[in-house]
C-alpha cells in the first residue's frame, strides 16, 4: 500500500512539475497590454500572388478571425495578404510599431501603400517562423481618417502559412513583449543548441575512451542531432531554399528520435542486434528516402517526412513502455529519473508535432526545445551521483576494511597464546600429514612428471618448464593455505587469483574474476581451503590443456544462502559421460565431497562449466 501511494506521489510530482512548467512557458509568451496597443485579429484576406500592394485587386477578400492557420483553413497557396483599415481622429503624437507575434515562414507589413519593415527577405524566403517581428513606423506615414495596413505572408510550401494577432500601438508599449518573446524564442534557442552540442562532445569523449559503454555513445549522438535540428529555432537566412532546410530538419528530428530509442535500450541492459539494427535500418531507409525526394526538390517530401516523424515518434512511445517496464522491475532509481524525464520530453514533442500538423494554434511556438535540456540534466545527475557514490562506497569499504584489520589483530594477540598451547600439537599433526599428502599428489606429481620427460625424452628440457611451474604454484597455494584466514574465502580466491592469473594470460587466455564480498566460513580451515583450491585449478589446467578456449571466468557469489564459485570457458567442450570423466575430474569429485561440498560439471560444443556449492 505505501509503495503505491508513493508512486501516485511521485506520478503527481510529475505532473504538476508539468503543468508548471508548460503555464511558465505559456506566461513567458505573454502578448503586450491591450490597454494601450490595438490588437487586430480582424482583418480580411486575401489569396494573390501579387509582390507589391499595388497588384492587389478585392476580388476573392474575405473577413477573418486570426489567428488564421492556414492548414485548418485549407488555403492552399504560397502568398496571402492580409488587410485592415484603420480610422485615426489624429495622428499618433509619438513613434508607433508594428509587432507580429507569429508568422510562417515570413511577413512583411506596408502602411498606406509604403514597405514599413521586412525581415530577411521573401524570395529566398527567411525562416522567421520562430520569431516575432517588429517594425517602427514612419513618423507622418500615420494619418488622421483611413489608414490602410497590409500584411503580406509567405510560407513554403503551399498551404503552410500562418499568422497570428498582430499590435499596432507605441514603441515603447510594445519592445518589451518583443524583447522577451526575442529572447525565449531565439536567444534561448541559441544557448540550449551551444549547450547541447559541447554535452554531446563531451559525452561522445567518455564514450570514445570507455567504447563498451555504448549507452554514452547513443546518448552523445542524440544530442549532436537535436543540437542540429535545434538550428531551425533561431538561423533566419539559411544558404539554400526552404525545401532543401525542411528536408536537413526532418532528417535530424529522426536521428534524434532514434538515437533516444537506442539509449533507452542500453539504459535498460538490452542488447538485441535484430532489434538495433531494425531501428538504425529505419532511420538509414528514412534519411535515404527524405534525401532523394529534396534532392528532387519534391513536394512529397513534406507528407512523407510526417509520415516518418510520426512512425519516430512511435519507436519512440514503444521504447518509453519498455523503460516503465524496466523502471517498474527494477525499481532503481536511475531509471525511474530517466523515465520521468523521457516521459516530460515525450509530452512535449508531442505537443510539438500536433502543432507542426496543425492541431494546434502556433502562437505560442514550440516547447520541445526548453523541454529536452530536461533529460540533459538527469543523465548528467546520474553521472554525478554515481561517481560521488563511488568513492562513500570505497571509502566506506575502506573504514571496514581498517575496522576489521583491527578487530582482528586485537583479537589474534589477545587469544593468540591460549591457541597455540591448547592446540599446537592436534593442528602440527594434522598439518604434517595434509603436507605430506599434499607434496605427494601435487608438487611430486609433477617432480615425477619431469623426471619422467627428461628420462624418456632426452632434449626435453623446455617442456620442463611449465611442470616445474606448475610444481612452484602448488606449493605457494599449500603454503598460501597454511596462512590464518578465519574463515575468509574471498582471502583464499584473493591468493588464487595472485598465484594463477599471470600463468593463464600467458597461455592465452583473457581471464575474468568477479568475486562478490562473501560471508565468512566456520569450516573453512587450512585442508578445507586447499580443497577448495585444488578443485579450482585443477579445472583451470582443465580449461589450458584440453579445452582450447579464448576466454575464462570465475565467479564466486551466495545464493540460496550457499557460496556457489562457477568455472567457465568458452572452449570446445568435452562429454564425460563418455570418457568416464577422466582421472582429475574424479580427483574434484572426490576432493568436494571430502569437504562435503557439491560439484557439477556440464560441457557443451560451446565450452565447459565447473560450478561448486559450498555448504
Amino acid at each position: 500500500m505505501l509503495r503505491w501511494l508513493g508512486y501516485l506521489a511521485l506520478l503527481g510530482a510529475f505532473v504538476a512539475a508539468t503543468a508548471a512548467f508548460w503555464l511558465l512557458l505559456a506566461h513567458l509568451y505573454e502578448l503586450p497590454d491591450e490597454q494601450h496597443v490595438l490588437r487586430i485579429d480582424r482583418v480580411q484576406r486575401l489569396v494573390s500572388d501579387a509582390r507589391e500592394p499595388s497588384g492587389l485587386s478585392d476580388a476573392g477578400a474575405v473577413e477573418i478571425s486570426l489567428p488564421d492557420d492556414w492548414l485548418l483553413e485549407g488555403v492552399e497557396a504560397e502568398d496571402v495578404w492580409y488587410r485592415l483599415v484603420l480610422d485615426l481622429n489624429v495622428p499618433p503624437d509619438r513613434l508607433w510599431g508594428v509587432l507580429l507575434t507569429g508568422v510562417n515562414l515570413n511577413g512583411a507589413v506596408y502602411l498606406n501603400g509604403s514597405a514599413v519593415g521586412l525581415e530577411g527577405s521573401l524570395e529566398p524566403l527567411s525562416q522567421n517562423w520562430n520569431r516575432p517581428l517588429y517594425f517602427s513606423i514612419p513618423s507622418g506615414l500615420l494619418v488622421p481618417g483611413r489608414n490602410e495596413v497590409l500584411v503580406h505572408v509567405r510560407s513554403f510550401p503551399a498551404g503552410h502559412g500562418f499568422l497570428g494577432p498582430f499590435f499596432l500601438g507605441p514603441r515603447e508599449d510594445l519592445l518589451p513583449s518583443y524583447d522577451g518573446r526575442f529572447f525565449l524564442q531565439v536567444q534561448v534557442s541559441q544557448l540550449i543548441t551551444i549547450t547541447t552540442f559541447t554535452v554531446g562532445l563531451l559525452i561522445g569523449a567518455i564514450w570514445f575512451l570507455r567504447p563498451q559503454d555504448t549507452a554514452y555513445g547513443w546518448f552523445s549522438l542524440a544530442n549532436l542531432f537535436w543540437a542540429a535540428h535545434t538550428l531551425k529555432f533561431h538561423v533566419s537566412d539559411v544558404p539554400f531554399s526552404s525545401l532543401h532546410w525542411a528536408t536537413y530538419l526532418f532528417i535530424t528530428a529522426i536521428g534524434f528520435g532514434c538515437a533516444v530509442v537506442l539509449f533507452f535500450r542500453r539504459v535498460e541492459g538490452i542488447r538485441s542486434a535484430m532489434e538495433d539494427r531494425l531501428v538504425l535500418g529505419y532511420f538509414a531507409g528514412s534519411a535515404i528516402l527524405l534525401a532523394v525526394l529534396g534532392v528532387q526538390s519534391s513536394v512529397a517530401v513534406y507528407p512523407m517526412a510526417t509520415l516518418l516523424v510520426g512512425g519516430t515518434f512511435a519507436f519512440g512511445a514503444y521504447g518509453f513502455v519498455r523503460l516503465v517496464r524496466f523502471a517498474w522491475t527494477s525499481r532503481g532509481a536511475d531509471a525511474w529519473l530517466y523515465t520521468a524525464a523521457g516521459l516530460f520530453v515525450l509530452v512535449f514533442v508531442l505537443r510539438d508535432w500536433l502543432l507542426i500538423v496543425g492541431y494546434m494554434e502556433r502562437t505560442s511556438g514550440q516547447y520541445a526545445i526548453y523541454a529536452a535540456p530536461a533529460l540533459l540534466l538527469v543523465f548528467g545527475f546520474v553521472l554525478i551521483r554515481r561517481f560521488v557514490t563511488a568513492l562513500e562506497e570505497s571509502e566506506t569499504l575502506t573504514r571496514d576494511l581498517e575496522a576489521r584489520v583491527a578487530a582482528k589483530s586485537a583479537d589474534l594477540e589477545r587469544h593468540h597464546q591460549r591457541i597455540r598451547e591448547l592446540e599446537r600439537q592436534q593442528v602440527l599433526a594434522s598439518e604434517r600429514e595434509r603436507i605430506m599428502r599434499d607434496m605427494h599428489d601435487g608438487v611430486g606429481g609433477h617432480l615425477v612428471a619431469s623426471l619422467a620427460l627428461l628420462n624418456l625424452k632426452p632434449g626435453a628440457e623446455s617442456g620442463v618448464a611449465p611442470m616445474l611451474e606448475a610444481a612452484l604454484t602448488d606449493l605457494r597455494l599449500m603454503i598460501d593455505s597454511l596462512d590464518p584466514i578465519d574463515g575468509d574465502l574471498n582471502l583464499v580466491l584473493a591468493n588464487l587469483r595472485q598465484r594463477t592469473h599471470d600463468r593463464l594470460e600467458r597461455a592465452g587466455l583473457t581471464v575474468s574474476w568477479c568475486i562478490d564480498e562473501l560471508p565468512a566460513l566456520d569450516r573453512l580451515t587450512p585442508d578445507y581451503a586447499l580443497q577448495v583450491l585444488r578443485i579450482l585449478q585443477e579445472a583451470m589446467a582443465n580449461v589450458v590443456k584440453h579445452a582450447r578456449a579464448s576466454r575464462l571466468s570465475i565467479e564466486a557469489k551466495v545464493e540460496d544462502e550457499r557460496t556457489v564459485i562457477r568455472v567457465g570457458d568458452d572452449g570446445q567442450g568435452f562429454a564425460p559421460s563418455c570418457n568416464g570423466g577422466g582421472r582429475g575430474l574424479l580427483n574434484m569429485q572426490r576432493r568436494a565431497r571430502s569437504i562435503g561440498a557439491d560439484l557439477t560439471i556440464s560441457s557443451t560444443e560451446d565450452g565447459t562449466r565447473v560450478v561448486l556449492r559450498l555448504s
